[in-house]
């Protein structure tokens, strides 16, 4: 894949049942590790009529009107901190940024998306309540 130069996206989900911060780190470790360009942490958002929704409702847990879960020991805020802080460990990582600079393509692409994201997703973090 490197030699091809091919980009590689990799997707991430935060908030499955039964996850806790040590099992997130260890997502986000495994995630570094893979030394890839391009990630992408999401929160689960599930759907009425799956089976993700299904389980959820009957083991009572919170669903938020906006599909946000709340489990007893971890709240969706909880889960959108550990968000922001996956992005930070990433993409604030000097090696990430190291890797990025070897493919100036890819480096100019990711700026600009970048530029546009992260004020929010970072500043937003910065306001979230404790």
């Amino acid at each position: 894949v490197q030699k091809a130069k091919l980009l590689i996206h990799a997707d991430f989900l935060i908030g499955l049942p039964g996850e806790n911060e040590k099992t997130i780190l260890k997502t986000i470790n495994w995630a570094k590790s893979l030394k890839l360009l391009d990630y992408q942490f999401a929160i689960i958002q599930p759907e009425p009529g799956t089976p993700l929704y299904d389980f959820l409702e009957k083991n009572n847990f919170s669903i938020d009107g906006e599909d946000e879960v709340n489990y007893p020991q971890f709240s969706s805020k909880d889960m959108f901190n550990w968000r922001l802080k996956a992005y930070q460990k990433i993409y604030l990582d000097p090696k990430y940024v190291l890797r990025c600079l070897k493919r100036p393509a890819e480096f100019k692409r990711l700026f600009k998306m970048a530029s546009k994201a992260a004020p929010k997703l970072f500043l937003d973090g910065l306001w979230q309540k404790k």
